[in-house]
């Protein structure tokens, strides 16, 4: 699926800053731009590794208001990883993958109630 972003949006996305904060009206697309966001941490710490601009998915943390806001990220982060395993073109893309998945499943996200 190809997702179109506007200008802030994409500057949220691929921020070298260390601390990203989004903050929209409801429907705006918040999480996506934050699944997006550690998709591209991760994909940066993958392909450059030496990069302090990348991170595993144990080094992010995504703080939401709702609980129900941190499901949906989690569950939106965890299609984005399988597809990231299904597409990977080597042996050790995909165990890079797998691993931020199975990472994933053992981690919490905070949420402010």
């Amino acid at each position: 699926m190809s997702m179109t972003f506007n200008d802030q949006q994409k500057e949220a996305i691929f921020s070298t800053e260390p601390l990203v904060v989004v903050a929209a009206g409801a429907g705006s697309g918040k999480t996506r731009v934050l699944t997006e966001r550690v998709m591209y941490l991760c994909e940066r710490a993958f392909l450059e590794p030496d990069s302090q601009h990348g991170a595993e998915i144990t080094e992010i943390s995504a703080i939401t208001f709702t609980e129900k806001a941190a499901r949906e990220m989690k569950q939106r982060i965890r299609g984005s990883l399988e597809e990231k395993v299904q597409d990977s073109k080597s042996d050790e893309e995909r165990t890079y993958w797998a691993k931020q998945k199975e990472a994933l499943g053992s981690r919490g996200y905070f949420y402010i109630s």
